[in-house]
C-alpha cells in the first residue's frame, strides 16, 4: 500500500506546466443536450467560455 501512495509524491515543473498550457484544446461535444428553454443553459454560448 505504501508503494501505491508514493504515486502522489510528485509535481510538474514550471516548464512542464508551460508545455501543457500550449496544447490546443478541443471539445468532444458542443453540449447541446444540456440546453433547455426552462433550464439554466438556454444557448451553447452560456455553457462555454470563449470560442465554441
Amino acid at each position: 500500500m505504501e508503494q501505491n501512495l508514493d504515486i502522489f509524491d510528485w509535481e510538474l515543473s514550471a516548464e512542464e506546466l508551460q508545455k501543457i498550457e500550449q496544447i490546443l484544446q478541443y471539445r468532444g461535444s458542443r453540449a447541446e443536450a444540456y440546453l433547455s428553454e426552462n433550464g439554466p443553459f438556454r444557448t451553447v454560448e452560456e455553457i462555454w467560455d470563449g470560442e465554441i
